[in-house]
This record gives C-alpha cells, structure tokens and sequence, in this order.
C-alpha cells in the first residue's frame, strides 16, 4: 500500500508542475522530491524539497521556500 501512496504522490508531482525532480541522496535508500507545495489563498504556489530514508515507503517534508512565485 505505502508502494501506491509513493507512486501516487510522485505522480502528482510530475502532473502538476515540469519542476519536480527525484534525486539520490548520498546514503543508499535516500531520496530527495522537489516539486510544489500547496498554493495559498493568494494563488501563489509555495515549493517544497521531500526526503524519504527508505526508497521512499516514508516521506517527510525536509525544507519549504519562503518565497513564492505567482501562477
């Protein structure tokens, strides 16, 4: 199930903006998501960088931007 929850999520993020990337970190089984956020009620979009520890049957939100770009 955690397998679909990953997919599902890194689906979204690839739908949603051509920004997302997927990279390795330096420890075998990280990895590293970028991509949107959430968009506030100004429509503004806020980015955000995920980790996963585990090749990604958990995922935690590592940094959030403080500054945001207008759609």
């Amino acid at each position: 199930m955690k397998n679909i929850v990953f997919f599902l999520v890194l689906a979204f993020l690839f739908a949603s903006t051509a920004k997302a990337q997927i990279t390795r970190g330096a420890v075998s089984g990280e990895l590293y998501i970028s991509g949107d956020w959430y968009m506030d009620n100004h429509g503004k979009v806020h980015y955000a960088i995920f980790h996963s520890a585990d090749n990604g049957e958990n995922i935690s939100l590592k940094y959030q931007n403080i500054e945001t770009q207008q759609t």
